[in-house]
């Protein structure tokens, strides 16, 4: 658990839902390029169950889909969520905090945290 009064998936989705929509067009889309090549370098296909934590506007997600992987997101900004519905209406999209996952352990195939992992909780003794 962080050690502010807020989870951190509460203050970080305040600071990435406000301009939602200019991450999603503009920033997001500097990342295509690695997206692919982890989704590659994973072998991301018809038989895995992807998760991307911090999924932000979805790109991720909605490349996973097609390759054909049963795909989910997380992410801390309902705003960005409601971007990534709309690009990927058939992947499951999930508000929600890294400190607390609402997945079961082996759920999942490939996890990945593009952008997002150094936002989450300060780790005991740091």
């Amino acid at each position: 658990m962080s050690t502010g009064s807020k989870l951190s998936g509460t203050a970080n989705g305040e600071l990435w839902g406000h301009a939602a929509r200019d991450w999603a067009e503009v920033q997001e889309r500097t990342l295509e390029t690695v997206f692919d090549q982890v989704l590659e370098r994973t072998r991301v296909g018809p038989a895995t169950r992807y998760l991307d934590l911090g999924c932000g506007a979805g790109m991720a997600v909605e490349k996973a889909l097609a390759r054909g992987a049963a795909a989910t997101g997380l992410d801390a900004a309902a705003p960005l969520l409601e971007i990534a519905r709309e690009q990927a209406p058939e992947a499951e999209f999930d508000l929600g905090d890294l400190e607390v996952l609402p997945y079961e352990d082996g759920n999942f195939d490939v996890v990945t945290g593009f952008n997002s992992f150094q936002y989450g909780p300060i780790p005991p003794g740091r």
